[in-house]
């Protein structure tokens, strides 16, 4: 791996300083999850203040599963829903396939044609101003 390579990474317990330039971290809390044995700390949940698929989709009041290890995006149904009626009627999307739970595109699809998605967290500190 080279360290001027493009693209984006994920590091959970830490970060590369060398790699932030003129950024800022944040950090946000990992939340419990209520479990049929109790709450607990499952999963790397987080809140997540809004959710933006070219407008905005969704505002407070979500949560997500943070998770390197996967490219999916779970959503409670009424955002799935209008995640899905921001994309189904979009030429791009013609060779999708869509059903009540999930999207899916071939790979041949152009992604430029798609509208920006955006995920926002809330920030629960900055390193050095954590009081």
């Amino acid at each position: 791996m080279t360290t001027n390579a493009p693209g984006s990474q994920i590091t959970f317990g830490g970060f590369a300083e060398e790699l932030l330039g003129n950024t800022t971290v944040e950090y946000t809390d990992v939340i419990q999850t209520n479990l049929q044995s109790g709450t607990a700390f499952a999963y790397w949940t987080v809140a997540m203040s809004q959710f933006t698929l070219g407008a905005t989709i969704s505002g407070s009041g979500l949560t997500t599963i943070v998770d390197s290890g996967t490219s999916l995006i779970a959503l409670p149904p009424n955002a799935l829903i209008a995640v899905f009626q921001a994309l189904i009627d979009l030429p791009a999307a013609s060779a999708c396939e869509a059903t009540t739970s999930y999207f899916v595109c071939p790979r041949s699809t152009n992604l430029d044609a798609f509208p920006v998605l955006k995920v926002r967290f809330p920030s629960s500190f900055s390193p050095g101003n954590d009081t």
